[in-house]
């Protein structure tokens, strides 16, 4: 056995955790467990919106949890190619897949950006982890485009890129827009109003983050999945609770990170009812 494959292989660190999202087990550490609410429970990317035989782009994967359940969406025809650029989300990605017998996800150890100068290093802060100039540790970066050409079509693009999405969006926009759907994260209200425009000149109809409906997807996901639900508060100090005390305040009961807004941007009439 290689040295790589050795380190791939070794155990995962003492205050990882291990959570349950349908089929899947997904190991990732105590921070990480914000995303497997907003993912799994929340379903802030609509699983009904990736079809059988579908390539999905998944910008900013993570630990993989959107990327697998993508990944069962799509089935064997169909293919998710993974990037994110921190060392150890991206450990736990490669983890993921390898655990679940994942075949159709293509990971990717790359940051994202535009066709623009960028910052020269990554700086990694769990969820947060971002390039920055001030960041410590050296990481490839990629574009789009370069994504696009190891695939004959994109249909799907889900973009968590800690601000990169502006420049994505400024240099990139001939590509995404021959996707279907698009996921995107937006970091201030700024971006968001210049991507939703860009999308609709695109002929693309665009939503934002409605928290009412997705609060209601969430009671009906934790109705049918009480016990990992239960098990997810337990490990996570009661994220949940603490949500709900959030949305109670007027603000993101999934991410309470001033300005973060969630579109959503389809070329189908099929919009999930969360988002109506």
């Amino acid at each position: 056995m290689g040295l790589a494959q050795r380190q791939r292989d070794r155990p995962v660190p003492l205050k990882a955790v291990t959570l349950k999202a349908g089929r899947l087990r997904l190991d990732m550490l105590s921070d990480m467990i914000v995303s497997h609410y907003s993912t799994y429970f929340a379903e802030q990317y609509p699983l009904s919106m990736i079809s059988s035989g579908d390539t999905v782009l998944d910008l900013g994967a993570g630990y993989g949890d959107f990327s697998l359940l993508a990944a069962l969406r799509v089935g064997p025809s169909g293919r998710v190619i993974a990037v994110e650029p921190d060392p150890l989300a991206f450990k736990f990605l490669n983890r993921n897949i390898r655990i679940n017998d994942i075949a159709n996800v293509v990971p990717v150890h790359a940051a994202v950006w535009g066709h623009e100068p960028h910052p020269s290093s990554f700086r990694p802060e769990g969820t947060g982890s971002r390039l920055s100039d001030s960041g410590s540790v050296g990481v490839d970066v990629v574009t789009i485009e370069n994504l696009a050409a190891r695939t004959s079509r994109i249909d799907v693009i889900k973009m968590d890129i800690e601000g990169a999405e502006d420049s994505v969006f400024r240099t990139s926009m001939p590509v995404i827009a021959h996707a279907r759907t698009v996921f995107v994260e937006a970091h201030s209200l700024s971006i968001r109003l210049e991507i939703s425009s860009l999308l609709n000149k695109a002929g693309f109809a665009t939503f934002t983050w409605n928290m009412k409906n997705v609060l209601a997807g969430v009671t009906r996901r934790v109705l049918r999945h009480p016990l990992e639900f239960l098990d997810a508060e337990y490990r996570s100090g009661f994220y949940a609770l603490g949500a709900v005390t959030r949305a109670f305040r007027g603000q993101n009961p999934i991410d309470p990170r001033s300005g973060l807004s969630l579109i959503i941007a389809t070329r189908s009439r099929a919009i999930p009812n969360v988002w109506r």
